[in-house]
């Protein structure tokens, strides 16, 4: 049975009947401080891995679930202030992108655009994770970022039409010229974020 410690605490309460680790850590949660969460979670020393998270826990006979929490406050500041630099690793994926489809197109252009598209969903839904933490009073700045997210939409479904009609050229310039701003504007919707 995998034994869990909370700050190097042993966690205490009866968690034998539970089957997956998603439920362990769900049990985690409700026995833990209320005014902390959950930034970081190991087993043996490890991240765990999604294999580990779906199988059931009776699969581990031994084992320890080392948790660790902190103040949520700390844990949203420390996850806003890095999001600019996510920002940046994005718009330097779509400008690779960008030069490539205005060099010819090859498999590896649209293979390089959707991972570059996968990875701007992936932080969108990141970021808005985040920003739901905010305290209610700072619905501006959540505001502002739906708003830079409808924007960003409405340009990635321009490229996806070029796309679909094999505009290689206007496809690039759509990147160069409105992706790449509004993409800038995202970055400063995340800075005004830490900043306020």
């Amino acid at each position: 049975m995998i034994s869990v410690t909370v700050n190097g605490k042993p966690l205490q309460g009866d968690y034998s009947s539970l089957r997956t680790m998603g439920e362990l850590v769900e049990f985690v949660k409700v026995n833990i401080d209320p005014d902390v969460i959950i930034t970081g979670l190991s087993l043996n020393g490890r991240e765990l891995t999604e294999v580990e998270w779906r199988s059931a826990l009776a699969g581990h006979t031994t084992g320890v679930l080392e948790v660790v929490t902190g103040a949520k406050e700390v844990f949203l500041n420390d996850r806003l202030e890095i999001a600019s630099v996510y920002v940046d690793r994005i718009r330097d994926e779509f400008s690779k992108v960008q030069a490539l489809f205005r060099q010819g197109i090859t498999a590896d252009s649209h293979t390089k655009l959707g991972g570059a598209v996968q990875d701007l969903k992936a932080f969108v839904d990141w970021y808005e994770t985040l920003i739901q933490m905010l305290p209610n009073d700072r619905t501006e700045l959540k505001d502002d970022f739906h708003e830079q997210v409808k924007r960003l939409t409405d340009v990635c479904e321009q490229i996806l039409q070029q796309q679909l009609y094999r505009a290689w050229w206007a496809l690039a310039e759509t990147i160069e010229r409105k992706l790449d701003p509004e993409l800038e504007r995202l970055k400063g919707c995340c800075l005004k974020v830490v900043n306020n």
